[in-house]
């Protein structure tokens, strides 16, 4: 990671330092906005494809709620309440 995509993604913008030396670089204000304005909009559209997969943004944040709380578990927990059970019907001879 660059220290002008560091700084973006800790400040949320680029400073007027960081603008001058990617102008001395060869790199014009406007050329780095249209750039920055351009990844932040394929970003969005990766998000809203991932939320739309998954039936919105209220699904995907219990989702990913719903795996946190799993993951804190024992180890031994998971097990018992997650494998064990599937293992038991994928296998049953009834």
């Amino acid at each position: 990671m660059s220290e002008f995509e560091a700084e973006f993604m800790e400040q949320g913008q680029l400073s007027e330092d960081s603008y001058t030396k990617l102008e001395q670089a060869g790199f014009p204000r406007q050329l780095v906005d249209a750039y920055i304005a351009g990844q932040q909009a394929l970003a969005a559209q990766f998000q809203n494809q991932v939320f739309s997969l998954v039936g919105g943004k209220e699904a995907y944040t219990k989702m990913v709620q719903w795996r946190l709380r799993i993951c804190r578990m024992p180890k031994s927990e998971r097990s018992m309440k997650f494998w064990k059970p599937a293992i038991w019907q994928r296998f049953s001879w009834q």
